[in-house]
Order: C-alpha cells, then structure tokens, then sequence
C-alpha cells in the first residue's frame, strides 16, 4: 500500500519545482534610472548628515545650559525650603501615628530600627 502524502505529491507536476522557478529574476536598469538613484542616495545622506549635525548643536548649546540652569533654579528653591523649614518645624507637634514605624521583624543593619534610607533630618522614631 501506498503512502498517502508520497501519493499527493506526485501528482504536482514536476516543473513547479525547477530551478528556473525559484531563481532571481533579472532586471536590466539603465544608466539613467541608475544615476539618478544614485542621486537621490547621495543627498539623502547629505541632509541626514546635516541634520544630525543640527540637533548635536541643540543639545549641546540649547540643552546644556537649560539643563544647568534647571538644576541652578531647583537648588535654590531647595535651600529656601530648608530655611523655611527651620523656622517653622517643631518636633514636640508631630503627631505620632500608629502606623508610623512599624517593626514586626528587625533589619539586618544598624540597630534594627531604622531603614536603609533612613534620614535623622526627616524621619524621627516613634516614642514607645
């Protein structure tokens, strides 16, 4: 008895699968139609060339000096907060919440109390 996909398959004549079928097909371009893409290429890469060159400049001469100056203005209104801050902080009115500073477990550090990211300036221990 006969395999059936040996017996579909040799019903499908056999020049489908020459090798002329699956073989690139030749295109004769003419000199003309090839200089003009050249072209084309050629200026494409000229203007990425310019425009790259463009937007180096807006970043180091638009973005530089924005950048500095950003960081220049936040400073500042960093150090009128913490001045601000000083006059009007008073540890004795915090109130102590009950979900503040919970330890159900110690941590592997330190004394076991307090965070990795712990700041005495801002985080203060609950009163037990």
């Amino acid at each position: 008895m006969m395999n059936r996909s040996v017996g579909r398959f040799s019903q499908i004549p056999r020049g489908l699968f020459s090798k002329k079928a699956f073989s690139p097909v030749s295109r004769g371009y003419s000199s003309e139609a090839k200089l003009s893409w050249l072209e084309e290429v050629e200026a494409e890469q000229e203007h990425a060339k310019r425009s790259s060159d463009f937007w180096k400049k807006v970043t180091y001469y638009v973005g530089g000096p924005a950048l500095i100056l950003s960081s220049l203005n936040a400073y500042y209104i960093y150090k009128k907060h913490q001045e601000h801050a000083e006059h009007h902080h008073n540890p004795e009115v915090d109130i102590p919440y009950t979900f503040e500073n919970l330890r159900f477990k110690k941590y592997p550090w330190g004394d076991g109390s307090k965070t990795l990211f712990w700041n005495d300036n801002v985080n203060h221990l609950k009163n037990e």
